[in-house]
């Protein structure tokens, strides 16, 4: 890499750094333009509130797409019939949870005139709910990825 390209990074990091403290620095420019902390002490408030409304999002799709376990399955058979019951009452602990997420926002809502949500909360129309509650932006979503590898990828394909 030549000198010129080193001394351009250079900058690009120094600038970017700048960027950092003056917007989580408690006496940074950027820290004074909002009436709440934004340092790196609120940090993990922050990664909570943005984790827990992607769990209620979640959460809200499971309750509204699970329904009841099968007793049986044509495929992913459980092993044993132990194992069939400590996943049904896996299920139905996730259930009751997303139940409870739900009739907790539905309380909040009727109280508050929000649309239901208790982490990320917004009006009826979309708006930003002016009683504050919103979850901290870009919205999260938790995903499925595998994880390992896939063992029929392995597979020749014929």
């Amino acid at each position: 890499m030549d000198s010129a390209t080193i001394l351009k990074l250079s900058a690009r990091g120094a600038a970017a750094a700048q960027l950092l403290v003056d917007r989580f620095h408690p006496r940074g420019p950027a820290a004074r333009l909002v009436d709440f902390p934004m340092d790196w002490d609120n940090h993990p408030w922050v990664r909570y509130r943005t984790l827990m409304a992607a769990v209620e999002r979640l959460l809200s799709g499971i309750l509204r797409g699970a329904g009841d376990l099968p007793e049986s399955l044509s495929s992913y058979r459980w092993p044993s019939e132990a194992a069939a019951e400590r996943a049904a009452k896996a299920h139905s602990a996730l259930m009751e949870l997303a139940e409870a997420f739900e009739k907790a926002a539905h309380a909040q809502a009727s109280a508050t005139g929000d649309a239901p949500s208790l982490f990320d909360r917004l009006t009826p129309n979309g708006a930003r709910s002016p009683h504050g509650g919103n979850s901290p932006r870009p919205k999260m979503g938790l995903t499925l990825q595998p994880i390992g590898r896939d063992p029929a990828r392995s597979l020749p394909y014929p």
